[in-house]
């Protein structure tokens, strides 16, 4: 079991075996925010969400926890231990400062944490159901082919990144858009994003496949990897080349893939070709130099 999900069953059981959705979501958020060890390294991450800050992951791994019989739904609205969870499970490692989150904040409403949360973390009022409440406007980047990668990032890391950039497209350009880690699939992706009112459009026609990445041993194995990639997409995907910069023009548009450096990634080299088209300048987002 993850350290991470040992702190959500910690916070159930300080809080006297259960928790509302929202109590548990915003305490691990204020775990994340307000504590030296922020929940540790491998804590969860935070997006903008219809009532304030919220983590995909987070909800998928208490859903995993239900599985194994650790915990189960209060309808319509909360989470409880089961009596399996005292005989399996140790208390995390960051349990002192989720004593601490607890204590500041157990005697609050559910309404007066989310009040709090609010006035002092405006970036995640941007996707506010009630639109009153959003303190903050949501960015929108200037014309530009931005570029990203989702290497060593969490579904909610990686979403979060693409709104305070002002994203509003991502176009996957992967050959073969599924992974292992939660969310990056291709129709979890689509549905994530698009809930945070970023609209999700697939390109694996423009991507390499699987089996022409085999034995990259060298940069020079990449530049002969991407000449032909690039003679590949000039000659025989043109449609789709002429699809993916039209919606690059229409709108900020992000390339994503996972390769986290964009210099041993095709989507740098499709950037390139919509800016020879364009003019549109490259920016790629989380690059290693920042």
């Amino acid at each position: 079991m993850l350290n991470r999900q040992r702190i959500l069953l910690y916070m159930l059981s300080k809080a006297g075996g259960s928790l509302t959705r929202i109590k548990l979501m915003k305490w691990a958020f204020l775990l994340s925010h307000e504590t030296s060890s922020r929940g540790g390294p491998a804590f969860y991450s935070f997006v903008p969400y219809k009532y304030g800050p919220y983590s995909f992951l987070l909800h998928q791994e208490i859903l995993a926890l239900k599985k194994v019989g650790l915990v189960q739904e209060i309808a319509p609205t909360g989470w409880s231990l089961t009596s399996a969870y005292k005989s399996v499970v140790e208390p995390p490692k960051e349990f002192q400062d989720v004593c601490r989150i607890i204590l500041r904040y157990e005697e609050l409403t559910i309404n007066e944490l989310i009040d709090s949360v609010y006035s002092r973390y405006p970036w995640f009022t941007i996707n506010c159901e009630n639109s009153g409440r959003r303190v903050q406007a949501k960015p929108y980047a200037d014309k530009a082919v931005y570029t990203m990668g989702h290497q060593g990032l969490s579904i909610d890391a990686f979403l979060n990144k693409l709104l305070k950039c002002g994203i509003s497209t991502l176009a996957d350009v992967r050959n073969n858009p599924s992974s292992r880690n939660f969310g990056f699939h291709k129709t979890t992706l689509s549905r994530l994003s698009e809930n945070l009112g970023i609209e999700y459009r697939g390109f694996p026609e423009l991507g390499i496949p699987a089996s022409d990445r085999t034995d990259l041993k060298s940069l020079s194995d990449y530049e002969i990897l991407f000449k032909r990639y690039r003679s590949g997409v000039l000659t025989k995907k043109s449609r789709w080349l002429d699809s993916l910069t039209t919606v690059a023009v229409a709108k900020p548009t992000a390339l994503i893939c996972m390769e986290s450096d964009p210099s041993f990634c095709h989507r740098s080299h499709l950037a390139m070709l919509i800016n020879e088209r364009t003019g549109l300048p490259i920016i790629h987002l989380g690059a290693p130099d920042g």
